[in-house]
């Protein structure tokens, strides 16, 4: 039989990495596998992403049995939750038999295990349905105490953030939205934890109400399967699936897996760019953790605009808002960027305020039902420190040769006249603000604007009234950015990008696009996106690192 390159390859990454660590592939052994995946807490969004779709792949293994899920934490918030839900329930279509093990169960555990064909957890377990609450501080008795106040405006009823350093109390427009919001998650998570695990609505609420419940009481009445230590269901689940079926780690399906899909990508010349947009959004380098920097984002934007072979481009957005100034400039980025290509923006955990601005210019946005977005609003003010100043004997002289050349002194609080400035400032902003997510979803501002004012929505209730197309997930926005470009399905790289970092590669690709090079810009972006795979830990679990060498970069359902 002739050799070539290509079977050499795909032969090596079937071989097993170690003797301890089997690697699957069906001319070499034949052998069913229970599959062991460890679940724990969520890293960035763009491992979490690449995470999932690693998982979901496994229902085109044929040799893969048994997936068995260790859920040790969630991988993310509510919506990511909901994707896990979705890559197991594409599993059990493929005829996988999945069963979850949760090290500590609680809401959002037991709502992502009921969704396998079984659930298990450990004899010591307490069962935590609790069901949803947040309590908030607020701080108005605590801040005069000290001699501070905060003297905020916000424009838009239901605007809330500066609540709880003003009020002793929620408004009543505060309080209804905490509600609405909390409630249709609680929903979510009661219907479907009846549907998945056989029982009245009627009996969940009970779990509710009794909660926690033992592991027996839990066993008895139905909320798990089965009682018992990982390791005793692991040989178990290996001995059910039949004679001579072996337990694999994630780690050595992942590494074949990657290497797989990285050698399948190579030489598909048309492109798909996920860009994964993470944290508040700010101007510059200012804060440290993930941020969505204005600075780093425009110009990557440009980048994907100019380079021909990027066919479609689908946003991903994770922010809770911030700078409306920076939203602004990656609104008018984007807003460029959808007049050259087709552009799908796809919520996360959360995209709101200012996450939501800066996807407005999509030609669709699609939002997981979980969702948090809306809150279009704007607020502003200052934390007023004249009566701690006045407690410590500070005697503040103002010196002002203009009504507002000391609005933003911390020792008084705003005059009648840099209030009115104020509010009008701040109505300014949110004018613009709606009226540019009227543009983006093709409406006239008055049919928008009562579903802005501040108010948080989940993407199910979004959906409903207008401000998101559809509701969906990434893999769903990166169909419909294929088609939106006209690609058949398979047949372009799917590559998933975030915003560079000063310093390194990073540099290299904000310089060249400072200096308005197309091609030195690509090729500086194609050998970040290159390198990126060969030096960025294998992630074994969110929110897990072990040592590896690929990342993928094709983002797929299974065929």
């Amino acid at each position: 039989m002739a050799w070539s390159l290509s079977a050499g390859l795909k032969r090596l990454a079937s071989l097993p990495l170690t003797g301890a660590t089997w690697v699957l592939h069906r001319r070499l052994t034949g052998r069913r596998a229970v599959l062991h995946v460890p679940v724990d807490g969520g890293g960035d969004v763009r491992a979490v992403a690449l995470w999932l779709d690693l998982l979901r792949g496994v229902a085109a293994d044929s040799l893969v049995a048994t997936v068995v899920l260790e859920i040790a934490g969630t991988p993310g918030g509510w919506s990511t939750c909901e994707d896990l839900r979705g890559v197991i329930a594409d599993l059990r279509r493929a005829g996988k038999r999945v069963v979850a093990w949760i090290d500590a169960p609680g809401n959002a555990s037991l709502w992502i295990a009921s969704a396998a064909d079984e659930v298990v957890v450990p004899p010591l377990a307490e069962l935590e349905l609790t069901g949803l609450g947040v309590e908030t501080s607020y701080l108005r008795s605590a801040l005069d105490r000290l001699g501070l106040e905060a003297d905020v405006e916000a424009a838009g009823a239901y605007k809330s953030f500066g609540e709880p350093f003003r009020r002793t109390h929620p408004s009543p427009e505060a309080r209804e939205a905490l509600v609405a919001l909390l409630g249709e998650v609680q929903d979510t998570v009661e219907r479907d934890l009846a549907a998945s695990r056989g029982v009245p609505r009627a009996q969940v609420r009970d779990w509710l109400e009794r909660a926690p419940l033992g592991p027996d009481e839990g066993l008895r009445e139905g909320l798990v399967d089965a009682v018992a230590y990982l390791d005793v269901l692991l040989e178990a689940e290996v001995e059910a699936a039949g004679q001579g079926a072996r337990r694999v780690g994630w780690r050595g399906w992942a590494f074949r897996e990657r290497l797989q899909r990285r050698w399948e990508g190579w030489g598909r010349g048309r492109v798909v760019a996920v860009l994964h947009l993470q944290g508040a959004i700010v101007s510059g380098d200012e804060g440290g953790g993930p941020r969505v920097r204005a600075a780093r984002v425009v110009p990557l934007i440009e980048a994907l605009r100019e380079q021909p072979a990027v066919e479609a481009v689908v946003l991903h957005v994770d922010s809770p808002g911030g700078s409306a100034v920076a939203s602004d400039r990656i609104w008018r980025a984007v807003g460029r960027l959808a007049e050259a290509k087709p552009v799908v923006a796809c919520f996360g955990d959360v995209a709101a305020s200012g996450g939501y601005y800066l996807a407005s210019p999509a030609a669709e946005i699609v939002a997981r039902p979980a969702s948090i977005t809306g809150s279009i609003g704007v607020f502003g003010g200052k934390l007023v420190a004249r009566g701690a100043a006045r407690k410590l004997g500070v005697r503040p002289v103002p010196v002002a040769l203009a009504p507002q050349a000391l609005r933003l002194s911390a020792l008084r609080p705003f005059d009648a006249a840099q209030r009115r400035s104020l509010r009008a400032s701040l109505q300014r902003i949110y004018d613009g603000f709606v009226e540019r997510a009227a543009l983006g979803r093709g409406v006239e501002v008055d049919e928008i604007e009562p579903w802005c004012r501040g108010r948080v929505w989940t993407g199910r209730a979004a959906c409903a009234r207008g401000l998101v197309d559809r509701e969906g997930d990434l893999w769903d926005a990166v169909a419909s950015a294929e088609r939106r470009a006209e690609l058949d399905a398979g047949t372009c790289r799917v590559i998933h990008l975030t915003p560079p970092e000063p310093g390194g590669l990073g540099r290299l690709v904000r310089d060249a696009a400072r200096r308005g090079l197309p091609g030195a810009t690509w090729r500086a972006l194609g050998l970040t996106a290159e390198l990126e795979g060969w030096v960025e830990p294998l992630v074994d679990a969110p929110g897990t690192a072990v040592a590896g060498l690929l990342q993928p970069e094709l983002l797929r359902r299974p065929r």
